[in-house]
């Protein structure tokens, strides 16, 4: 039977990923909107950051001391650090992108806005199958399928997103634009990208705990 500790950490980690789920969101649908031209919906979502980045932070410390009050045992506590951590720089990945965009509002020819759109929920999109295998590794139900499972789309989706982001790159450095305005499109590119590496790295953490579980 679960202890009541344990089913604490739960609810907060669920809770606290559902919040991330949600500042995602928020952030793709606002890139998405700057790139159909409307700046409006960026700045609202970074006016928001600090009041999402303080929430976030809060749950993190409230996981922690929990964990520190002897919820479960230590060597699954660190396993559980460790994803809070990682979860916590997509957050932040999702926001520097956002504020890379308001900050260089480069120049982009149609073709490369399209790749762009392409690209941007493709990166913040690949969050659910990390999403979902943290909740079920977190309830015990058949762990080991269902990672599989999720390791394996997000195998897909991320090749998915390397053939669109080298395609962009083609287009940026073969377009007429200046160097100052590729350089920009190519820091946007990176912070897109950044989301996706950071999601990578929680996925890899993941599979290393799911290592360490097997029988």
């Amino acid at each position: 039977m679960m202890l009541k500790k344990e089913r604490e950490v739960i609810f907060l980690l669920e809770k606290h990923l559902d919040e991330i789920k949600e500042w995602l969101k928020v952030s793709s649908e606002a890139l998405s909107s700057y790139l159909s031209d409307d700046f409006e919906r960026i700045k609202y979502v970074l006016l928001m950051k600090n009041e999402t980045q303080t929430s976030l932070e809060a749950a993190r410390q409230e996981i922690w001391n929990k964990l520190c009050n002897g919820a479960y045992f230590p060597s699954i506590r660190g396993d559980l650090l460790g994803i809070v951590k990682t979860v916590g720089r997509i957050a932040d990945a999702a926001t520097a992108s956002c504020e890379t965009f308001l900050l260089l509002q480069p120049e982009m020819p149609i073709k490369i806005k399209n790749h762009f759109s392409t690209m941007v929920p493709i990166a913040f999109h690949l969050f659910g199958p990390v999403h979902e295998s943290i909740l079920y590794y977190l309830r015990g139900d058949d762990v080991l399928k269902i990672i599989r499972k999720n390791v394996e789309e997000f195998l897909r989706k991320m090749a998915e997103l390397k053939v669109v982001e080298s395609d962009l790159k083609k287009l940026i450095y073969t377009s007429v634009l200046d160097n100052w305005q590729k350089s920009n499109l190519n820091d946007c590119m990176k912070s897109i990208s950044i989301v996706s590496s950071q999601a990578n790295e929680t996925k890899d953490k993941i599979q290393q705990i799911m290592v360490k579980i097997v029988a």
